[in-house]
C-alpha cells in the first residue's frame, strides 16, 4: 500500500510548458523530418505491432484482449497528450468511458476541443503530473501509454499505481520507446546508424529541417546530445532504458514485440520527408534499412528500441490470457 506520495521531480512545472508549446507546433513530428510520419514506415510499424496489415495497434489488440467483452466499462490513458488515441477508441466504441490524463495543459485544453469537433463525450481530459498520480484502486479494465511512459521519471511510483488500479482482468497496453536514456547511444549502434546513413543515395539525404545553416545534402547524419536533450525536454527519454525492468516488478508481460526503429528513429531524421512518394526507388532503399535493421535486432546486434507490450496483474500470472504468448 502506498502511504505517501512522492514529490514531483523540480523540472516538471517546466515540462507542462513545454510540451504545451511542442503540441502546439508539432514541429518535432513534422512530415518532412519524422520517421513515423513516413507512410510505408507507418504501414511497417503497425504491422509489426499486430501481424496483420491495415488494422491500427490500438483497435487490433483491445480486440484481441476483450473479445466480445467490448465496449469496456473504464479506461485510463496516461500522457494522453492532444487525445488523438483516446479519440479513436471512443469512435470505435471500445469503452463507456475513459480518464486522459497529460502533463501539459495546452494539450489538454487541445483534446478537449477537438473532443468537442467530434462529439465525443466520453472521454475526461485532465491535466495531470504522472510522476505523483494517485489511482483509484482495481478500476480499470484497460491502462493505455501510447510513446509517453518514456518520459517519466518515478517509474517505480507510475508502475505500481497502474498495477493496482487494475481491475484483476484489467491489461496495460503500451506503444513505447526502450532504447537509450536521452538518445545517447551505444557506440556499437552510432557506428551501424552512421554506416547505414552514408549507403543512402544523396538525393534521399536532402535536408529538410528547419536549421538555416544547414547543408542542402547532409554528408553524415546527426546524433543527438543527451545534455542538449535534456535542456531542451528533461522529461525525454529520462529513463527510457529502465521501463522494460521496472514494468517487469510490477506487472506480468505476456506480450512483447519488437517494432524496430533501431535505426530508423536517427538515419531518417531530418531528412523523412525524401521518403513519402512511394516510388520502386524509394521502396527499395527503405527496404534495404529494413531489411539491416530486422536482421541486426535477431541476431542481437541491435536491441529494438521501440516496443509493443502487453501486461497485466501479477496475481493473474499463469492464468488464461487471450492473446497467448509472443509470436
Amino acid at each position: 500500500m502506498i502511504t505517501d506520495q512522492p514529490s514531483a521531480p523540480q523540472h516538471n512545472r517546466d515540462i507542462g510548458e513545454v510540451w504545451s508549446a511542442k503540441h502546439a507546433s508539432e514541429l518535432p513530428f513534422a512530415t518532412a523530418t519524422y520517421w513515423l510520419q513516413v507512410p510505408a514506415i507507418r504501414a511497417r510499424y503497425n504491422y509489426k505491432a499486430t501481424g496483420v496489415p491495415n488494422v491500427a495497434w490500438y483497435d487490433y489488440w483491445m480486440r484481441r484482449c476483450f473479445s466480445g467483452k467490448m465496449p469496456v466499462e473504464r479506461t485510463l490513458s496516461i500522457g494522453c497528450g492532444q487525445g488523438s488515441l483516446e479519440l479513436d477508441l471512443a469512435q470505435l466504441r471500445t469503452f463507456r468511458h475513459c480518464d486522459a490524463y497529460d502533463i501539459a495543459p495546452g494539450a489538454i485544453e487541445a483534446a478537449k476541443l477537438h473532443a468537442a469537433a467530434r462529439g465525443v463525450t466520453s472521454v475526461n481530459f485532465m491535466v495531470s503530473d504522472a510522476n505523483t498520480i494517485q489511482l483509484p484502486r482495481q478500476t480499470y479494465d484497460c491502462i493505455w501509454f501510447d510513446m509517453s511512459l518514456h518520459h517519466i521519471e518515478a517509474l517505480e511510483h507510475l508502475c505500481q499505481q497502474v498495477a493496482r488500479a487494475l481491475k484483476p482482468d484489467g491489461v496495460v497496453i503500451l506503444n513505447e520507446y526502450v532504447g537509450a536514456n536521452r538518445f545517447d547511444f551505444p557506440a556499437r549502434q552510432k557506428e551501424i546508424m552512421r554506416a547505414a546513413f552514408l549507403l543512402l543515395p544523396q538525393q534521399a539525404r536532402r535536408f529538410l529541417g528547419n536549421a538555416a545553416d544547414a547543408p542542402l545534402y547532409l554528408d553524415d547524419m546527426y546524433f543527438p546530445d543527451p545534455q542538449a536533450v535534456a535542456e531542451a525536454d528533461p522529461s525525454e527519454a529520462i529513463r527510457s532504458a529502465d521501463i522494460l525492468n521496472v514494468l517487469a516488478e510490477h506487472l506480468d508481460i505476456v506480450v512483447q514485440r519488437n517494432l524496430g526503429g533501431t535505426l530508423l528513429q536517427y538515419v531518417l531524421n531530418n531528412i523523412a520527408g525524401n521518403f513519402h512518394n512511394g516510388d520502386a526507388k524509394t521502396q527499395a532503399i527503405l527496404n534495404l534499412l529494413f531489411e539491416m535493421e530486422d536482421r541486426l535486432i535477431d541476431v542481437g546486434e541491435l536491441s529494438s528500441d521501440f516496443m509493443l507490450i502487453v501486461a497485466r496483474r501479477k496475481d493473474q500470472a499463469g492464468q488464461p490470457f487471450p492473446v497467448g504468448d509472443d509470436r
